[in-house]
């Protein structure tokens, strides 16, 4: 019988771990802390946001830490430790010239190297594997600084600041060379990082199931649209500008007897599609939910559902996280294809015109049963948080080591 060596863990993160947004790093964190220690650092704040950007709670935060009227180290479990540098980072929009801007990159790099040791030193954090979640800036220089036991580099969908893209592409592909190990929840990014460094690996990402027992049965959809013809449904995107909204202007002429209906959590998201042409068409409804709980109690009215996405490289690079929610439900799924989304072509179809994505979508329709719901369902419960750590406790060589049963 064996158990799991347990170890240090320092991880580099973007968002602040009370004040910010939920990310996969916080998930895996959660199930890191199960067998190992682990440091969440929060990158430095920068110099400006402590001038323009007062008012944000993270921000507030930092400027406490740096007045010394919050302690930068907080527990905040048995296994789990926040920290906040206590310094300002120098902002990389300064830079005038490549020399200037590795100067100051690697200035602030090793300013977070000192504070780091100086934390894992206090919290006896004899050695550590460091896992960065996606700052190729900052962590440029830790390996040499740190040398941690192991360099993992998490590669998923972000969004950089400060900085161009080409330049920060540049930047991560230097790092992308020096980690000991990648792993990444994207088969687009997994096939761009294996070029650089073999020891790439797809480590698949968990997703929140729908709890069903909160949601409850009702008509609204059928009564809505006033007729028993098929419901055609679709989710807004984040980021409207991402759907691809000649596909379903074009559906909706073709196909004037189906009811089509887009679910809207977000009043920006709601006034971008009413404004998009969408609204003009007789047999298109844009439904504003509440909640995710009341998309989701829509959702079961819903006979097929659309995800037509534009080609580009936030779709094609995030891990398509609509599509398991959706087969959790059990729903028949037509989506765009690209290399996200082939991981789930056997149970979703995929289409790259309109015309493809109202002859799949004829097909769901008259083909839909009780097996195929079940299949949906059973396959989108593979993609959990507990076969994520698994794959990256696997790719990194956190095995487990024997013991003696009495």
């Amino acid at each position: 019988m064996g158990i799991m060596e347990q170890r240090n863990i320092v991880v580099l993160a973007h968002p602040d771990w009370l004040e910010g947004y939920e990310t996969n790093t916080k998930e895996l964190v959660q199930k890191f802390i199960r067998e190992h220690n682990v440091l969440f650092v929060q990158a430095p704040v920068s110099r400006t946001h402590t001038l323009s950007n007062t008012k944000h709670p993270a921000i507030k935060k930092r400027i406490s830490v740096l007045k010394r009227e919050v302690e930068p180290l907080i527990q905040l479990q048995k296994k789990l430790w926040m920290y906040y540098p206590d310094f300002k980072e120098e902002p990389l929009g300064l830079a005038f010239n490549t020399w200037s801007y590795n100067y100051i990159n690697k200035l602030n790099s090793q300013r977070l190297a000192k504070a780091i040791l100086k934390v894992t030193k206090k919290i006896g954090f004899e050695d550590f594997v460091l896992f960065n979640d996606r700052n190729p800036l900052l962590g440029m220089h830790l390996k040499e600084l740190l040398d941690p036991t192991k360099y993992i580099y998490y590669l998923s969908h972000c969004t950089f600041s400060e900085i161009n893209e080409n330049l920060a592409a540049k930047q991560e592909e230097k790092l992308l060379k020096k980690a000991d190990t990648i792993i990444t929840n994207s088969r687009y990014y997994e096939y761009y990082a294996k070029k650089i460094n073999s020891q790439t690996f797809y480590v698949g990402q968990g997703h929140t199931e729908v709890n069903k027992d909160k949601l409850f049965k009702q008509n609204k959809l059928r009564k809505l649209v006033g007729n028993h013809l098929p419901i055609i449904g679709t989710i807004a995107r984040t980021y409207p500008e991402n759907m691809d909204i000649a596909i379903l202007k074009e559906m909706l002429i073709e196909r004037p007897n189906w009811n089509f209906i887009l679910l809207s959590q977000n009043a920006a998201q709601y006034d971008f599609y009413q404004n998009s042409g969408l609204a003009e068409f007789s047999n298109f409804t844009t439904v504003h939910c509440q909640s995710e709980v009341e998309k989701n109690t829509y959702l079961q009215e819903v006979d097929v559902c659309l995800l037509p996405e534009v080609l580009n490289e936030d779709n094609i690079g995030k891990y398509p996280a609509n599509l398991d929610t959706l087969l959790s439900l059990g729903k028949a799924v037509v989506a765009t294809r690209h290399i996200a989304n082939e991981l789930f072509s056997e149970h979703v179809y995929m289409a790259s015109t309109a015309e493809e994505f109202i002859v799949k979508a004829e097909h769901a329709l008259a083909e839909d049963n009780d097996r195929l719901k079940r299949e949906r369902i059973a396959f989108a419960g593979m993609h959990n948080w507990e076969n994520t750590i698994s794959a990256i406790y696997h790719s990194i060589g956190f095995g487990e080591k024997d013991t003696l049963v009495a």
